[in-house]
This record gives structure tokens, sequence and C-alpha cells, in this order.
């Protein structure tokens, strides 16, 4: 419980809310308030938001048959338990998150692709980690869009060449979500000015998120990250989760 309300605590760090960031209510509405998204208790949120029966449940009743699902309240890049601090402890976390995402997915019968978050704040551990991943079968991994921002070099510098040979090898796609930056993702904080109404804000964070990816994908390029490890598969990716449709 902080100030009254209850949220995720890491390390000593309030890192979100305990309704994960939904805006779908426990009636199935959507919720337009930026607080909503952020402050709601878990119990007012819809079940399928956070766990995978209600969640198969929805997909049968909207014809899907599969859907990729990123990270929330860790960050989209793992960034919220990538910072500085105790090393061990964020390194156990990434093991503990990334087991329950392969026990997640393997009860959802493979029809929920959960993606995995690198410990890319501790090299050799992450190197451990990516094959550590590969062996549970989850399909993906997730990192930091700026890793710079605890004091590590940015992705363009050789530091990252071996995470990347790593991760190309078993042909592990890795992913960068708009959100996977703990500074450059302004779409609903510093992006809408001050007097729009909470509805306008959510519209225009939405209009507008796509841009954080343009960033990333003109340092990548110009770096010559693709060039040096040409076997590497990259996603930039927006949506929190992304449906199939089941033919």
């Amino acid at each position: 419980m902080v100030e009254g309300e209850n949220k995720w605590v890491f390390d000593d760090i309030v890192i979100g809310g305990v309704g994960a960031a939904s805006v779908i209510d426990h009636e199935m509405e959507k919720q337009l308030d930026v607080a909503y998204l952020f402050n709601t208790p878990v119990h007012e949120i819809a079940p399928a938001a956070s766990q995978w029966q209600p969640r198969v449940s929805l997909m049968d009743e909207q014809g899907i048959w599969a859907q990729i699902v990123y990270p929330n309240v860790v960050g989209f890049g793992g960034q919220q338990i990538g910072g500085t601090g105790d090393v061990k402890l964020r390194n156990m976390t990434a093991t503990i998150y990334n087991d329950a995402l392969a026990e997640m997915q393997a009860n959802s019968g493979n029809r929920l692709f959960l993606q995995a978050v690198l410990p890319w704040w501790d090299m050799d551990f992450c190197l451990t980690e990516i094959d550590r991943i590969n062996s549970l079968g989850l399909v993906s991994v997730n990192s930091s869009a700026d890793p710079q921002e605890i004091g590590l070099p940015d992705l363009g510098e050789p530091h990252w060449d071996e995470m990347w040979e790593k991760i190309a090898g078993p042909g592990l796609p890795v992913n960068f979500h708009i959100g996977a930056s703990a500074s450059k993702a302004p779409y609903f904080h510093s992006g809408p000015w001050p007097t729009m109404d909470d509805g306008a804000k959510m519209a225009i964070g939405t209009a507008t998120l796509f841009l954080s990816n343009g960033r990333l994908i003109a340092n990548m390029i110009y770096a010559g990250v693709l060039e040096r490890h040409p076997d590497l598969k990259i996603i930039w990716s927006r949506a929190a989760s992304v449906g199939c449709p089941r033919f």
C-alpha cells in the first residue's frame, strides 16, 4: 500500500498500479481516463487482462486463435526492473518472470505466446538466460530501447554484439515495444498539452506513440547493427497484444 493505493513495488521503487495498466473494466467497457490506466485495482479490471483462462475464453468468443503478449508492469522492455540496484534481485526476478510466462504459454495450449524479458543489465547472466529462454519454448524476447538510461552503452555499441549473436543463433526475434524506454515515451505525459481532457490525452497519446519506434529504427540502421548481424530478427511493436484470426 502506497499513499492509500495498492502498488507494485520493486527494490523499494514504485513501478505501477496492481491493475496492470488495463483500460478494460470488469464489465468489458473501455475506460478513457489515464488515471484508470495506471491506478485501478486488479479486481476492477477485466479478468482476461491478466489471467490465461478467461483470456483464452474471450479469444474463443472473438474468433481469435493465438495472441502475442508483451510485458506490462515490469516494463515493455524490462526497464522497470532493469535499473540500478540489487542485480541478484533483478536477475532472479527476470528468471521467475520468464518461468511464469512459459507455464502460462503451456497452460494456454500454445495460444498465448508470451514474450520473455532479457536481463540486459547483466551481460553474462543475459547470455545464459537466452539459452534458458530458448529451452523453455518461448518464441521471442524483449529488450530495453535505451539502456544508456542506466549508464550502459547504447544499442549501437559493440557491448551488445555478443547478445545479438546469441539471440540470432536460435532465431529468436528481439522485440522493441514503443514503451520499452523509461524516458523516451512521452505519449501520455509530456505529449498531450496540459489543457487536453483525459479522453483527448488518451487519443493523442495513442495517435503519436508510433513515433517512438521511428526513432529506434533510424538509430539501429545508422548504427550498423543490422549490417553487423544479418541474421538478427527485430520486431518493432506497438500493441500490448496482437491477435491472429482463426481460420
